[in-house]
């Protein structure tokens, strides 16, 4: 009988339904694995189911070092040594997907904090914008690329879960489900967004519901005219407090962010009607600060720079819809 897996709503991590059959299913492919040493071919192919199921039956060490092989094996020269650079060249789409399993496998043998921990984020990142990259670059776009674009902000959302931050992990696993939409992907894969948004909405709602038992805020929902739900979160008197989700007309959420006495604080994130990322950055008292990017409908940046309190503030930089820079801009200091 084969090893299965579900995902747990709270982490989103593959749990094993049976640890026994997971570590047994493991170590039969780690055999074959080792059985092929002297063909790497074979090795790579065997690699990635390897890597899975050793992560979920625990032996997190040996997940990390068959993927650090397989990743150096179709990886850029010098292999991570290049997340040194703050402007690392892009990957191929050849070495995005081992990119990817290296990236989760150093997640799940580190902690918040740890070097590899760090790394991984910054592999995750390289990943997602390298795919970004090869499927809405030069025209036309590459539904391939896009297919892995969502699997790379699906394995950094989980990452920025794993983080404590619920909000960026909204946002990429959000992504990731309208390019599986839009694309074409597999019902599996789609079905594993679907599961994760609903799960992190799920988690927001309770957070939501805590506050109002902590703090004695009421829970308000509001709906659109049909009675379909149009926003949730907490109200303290007249003002709306703590995280909010907002929702279009066709379900798919809309914005979402945290108020502090009815004004927007911290970081806030918005979407189109097709489910692309409209713009994205923070608040203090309602006045937009700190780095603050908005988005074509294919998910290239349109512009991107700082504010300072509501001032926009330092380079400013325009972006063609292919990605290449249009303008940059130094805005004045305060």
């Amino acid at each position: 009988m084969s090893a299965t897996f579900h995902l747990d709503p709270v982490s989103l991590r593959e749990v094993a339904d049976s640890e026994q059959e997971a570590t047994e299913h493991a170590d039969r492919l780690l055999a074959r694995y080792r059985a092929q040493a002297t063909n790497p071919a074979e090795q790579r192919a065997i690699a990635p189911e390897l890597i899975q199921w050793l992560r979920i039956s625990g032996q997190t060490g040996r997940a990390e070092e068959v993927a650090r092989t397989a990743f150096a094996r179709v990886g850029p020269s010098g292999g991570l040594d290049l997340l040194e650079d703050p402007e690392p060249s892009s990957l191929s789409f050849e070495q995005i997907s081992p990119g990817l399993r290296l990236a989760t496998a150093m997640q799940w043998n580190s902690e918040p904090g740890e070097e590899p921990f760090g790394q991984a984020r910054a592999l995750f990142d390289l990943c997602v914008s390298s795919a970004q990259a090869l499927a809405f670059g030069v025209p036309p776009v590459d539904p391939a690329a896009a297919l892995l674009l969502a699997i790379s902000l699906q394995h950094r959302g989980k990452m920025r879960l794993a983080s404590h931050d619920i909000f960026g992990a909204l946002r990429d696993i959000n992504l990731a489900l309208t390019y599986r939409l839009q694309f074409g992907a597999a019902k599996d894969q789609l079905e594993s967004s679907e599961f994760a948004v609903a799960a992190l909405i799920s988690q927001l709602e309770a957070a939501i519901e805590e506050r109002n038992l902590a703090s004695g805020a009421s829970i308000e929902t509001e709906t659109f005219a049909a009675g379909d739900r149009s926003g949730f979160g907490a109200v303290e008197g007249t003002h709306r407090t703590g995280p909010w989700l907002f929702w279009l007309r066709t379900g798919r959420l809309k914005a979402f962010g945290s108020y502090h006495a009815d004004m927007l604080e911290g970081p806030w994130y918005w979407f189109r009607e097709q489910g692309s990322l409209l713009q994205e950055g923070a608040f203090v008292a309602n006045q937009q600060h700190g780095p603050w990017t908005r988005y074509y409908a294919n998910g290239n940046r349109l512009d991107q720079g700082s504010f300072d309190h509501g001032v926009k503030t330092g380079v400013w930089t325009s972006f063609n819809e292919d990605g290449t820079v249009k303008a940059t801009v130094k805005k004045k200091a305060i």
